[in-house]
């Protein structure tokens, strides 16, 4: 009886953390890192902060941040992107593709995240992780 009230108590704990949260959640009040893309069900997590061998520096990559102007900023492996986006309100949002800087992009995951992002319709907000979901995939970030 005991170990059955601890797993009926574990389930209402994974269910209240994983509660969707999308009309809850204003995403301009939190940056965001990416932890994960999912591609054609496969899914890539991010890449350890490295570029030709040498550790990166920069806590902010793949860091993203929906600014209240309706700007969109996203930190990628070394290099920066930026964009417009309207949220349309039950989780729906239409993203004006990425620009990025020049020298774009260094590894794949990086090209694969911007190809994602020029696809993306709707988001979700489950406990601490916002799901941005696409028709060429799907990017998991967490709140920082």
């Amino acid at each position: 009886m005991k170990n059955l009230m601890y797993s009926i108590l574990t389930l209402f704990l994974i269910a209240a953390c994983n509660k969707d949260l999308t009309d809850q959640t204003d995403i301009t009040q939190f940056t965001w890192e990416v932890k994960s893309l999912t591609i054609d069900n496969e899914k890539i997590n991010t890449p350890s902060k490295t570029v030709f061998g040498n550790k990166i520096t920069n806590t902010d990559a793949y860091v993203l941040s929906f600014e209240n102007d309706n700007t969109l900023y996203l930190n990628l492996s070394v290099n920066d992107g930026q964009s417009t986006y309207v949220n349309l309100g039950n989780g729906l949002i239409d993203i004006n593709g990425l620009g990025t800087t020049k020298m774009c992009c260094n590894n794949q995951f990086d090209e694969s995240i911007i190809d994602v992002m020029s696809t993306l319709i709707e988001y979700k907000v489950l406990g601490k992780h916002l799901f941005l979901i696409g028709t060429d995939g799907e990017i998991d970030l967490k709140k920082r």
